[in-house]
This record gives structure tokens, sequence and C-alpha cells, in this order.
């Protein structure tokens, strides 16, 4: 259900352009990533709405999917956030928990509907929990992988 078509200048996969990153000395502590990403899900809505926290990400992290790898912070918030009917889809946070030094991991339910209705069969989903496996960068523990895994298919 998160497949794009391939597209140019940055886009989801191949080439794409380094960015430039000012924040790149700010350390954040592992607190302060679990408290963003919660907001990030439960207020934000980022798995389905693509408005994240970009701070705590690198600017080229890798946002992968089972279905597609999306490289780059703006490139997820365009991406995703023409994906879903905003209005008739929710994401539900079950947990964040600290895994190892180097990684978290959010488990997290989403029902919904698909905007494009030929993008595997659009409209309504059946609800279904996956996992976002997080990887940080152990200078500064900016998020450089964001991996998801789904224990159903959001089809049904």
């Amino acid at each position: 259900f998160f497949f794009f078509p391939p597209c140019g200048g940055g886009g989801g996969g191949g080439e794409f352009e380094e960015v430039e990153d000012s924040d790149a000395d700010e350390i954040f502590s592992i607190e302060e990533i679990i408290e963003t990403i919660k907001d990030d899900i439960v207020e934000h809505q980022y798995l389905i709405t693509g408005d994240l926290n970009e701070e705590i990400y690198a600017p080229n992290c890798e946002f992968r999917q089972p279905l597609q790898a999306i490289r780059g912070t703006e490139n997820y918030k365009k991406k995703i956030g023409t994906l879903w009917e905003k209005d008739k889809s929710k994401v539900e946070l079950l947990e964040v928990k600290r895994s190892d030094g180097t990684h978290l991991q959010a488990t997290w339910r989403i029902t919904g509907a698909l905007k494009n209705f030929y993008l595997f069969g659009g409209g309504k989903l059946a609800p279904f929990v996956g996992r976002t496996t997080y990887t940080l960068d152990p200078e500064n523990n900016r998020i450089t992988q964001s991996s998801e895994e789904w224990e159903s298919t959001p089809w049904g």
C-alpha cells in the first residue's frame, strides 16, 4: 500500500541530492527522541499525514516500508501526505521502547482509507498492526533509518 512510482530529482530511489544540515551537531537524548516519536505518531499522525518533526531525523534518512524505500524527510512528507484520506484514517500508538543502544521500536495500528482507489484496491483498508524500527546515529541520536514491518497486510 505504500507504493509510489519512481520519480526523478531525489524521489523515492536512485540518485538523490545530499542535504546540508546546519544543526547536525545538536545531540538529542534518547528520552527526547522517544517523546518526539510519540508526539509525531499520536498528535501529528505522521504515518498518514507525513507531518513529522524533522529535527530528530538525519536529512537523508531512509524510510523503508515493505513495498518502497523513500530517501529524505522532505520526500517522505510529500509522498505520505498524498496517500491517505486523512479524515478517514487514524494511527493508534501501542508502544514505543528502546530495543538496544542505537535502536528504538514503535508498535502501532492503522485504520483508514487510501486516496487512490486503484492503489491496492484503494478505499478503506483492513486495520493492521505494524512496527517501525528507528536506527539512531550513535554520535547525535538522530534517526538515520526508519524501517516498517507489518504483522498483517492492510488489504485484508
